[in-house]
């Protein structure tokens, strides 16, 4: 088995850095002691974005630092990341 590793620090990045906006929420959920029903976790970290309209979610496949968590975010999400009321800052 191959286990991926991450900080915490990116993790609590990707929340601090979203914490003001209201239509993205950042969760962090201990699968171990928190099933939840339909999502089978295989692997430690797991990231899945859930859109308004996607029960199933969107599983994060890609290198796991704060860049490719970002960016992720910003393409599955409706979210208007132009927008001149959004601050992102660190």
């Amino acid at each position: 088995m191959i286990f991926k590793i991450i900080s915490i620090p990116d993790y609590e990045l990707i929340a601090y850095t979203f914490r003001n906006v209201g239509d993205i929420a950042i969760l962090k959920i201990d699968a171990y002691h928190n099933s939840v029903k339909g999502h089978f976790v295989e692997d430690f970290p797991t990231i899945k974005y859930f859109p308004a309209n996607n029960k199933n979610g969107i599983l994060f496949q890609n290198d796991l630092n704060y860049e490719s968590i970002f960016q992720f975010i910003k393409e599955h999400s409706s979210f208007n990341f132009g927008s001149k009321n959004v601050k992102f800052d660190l």
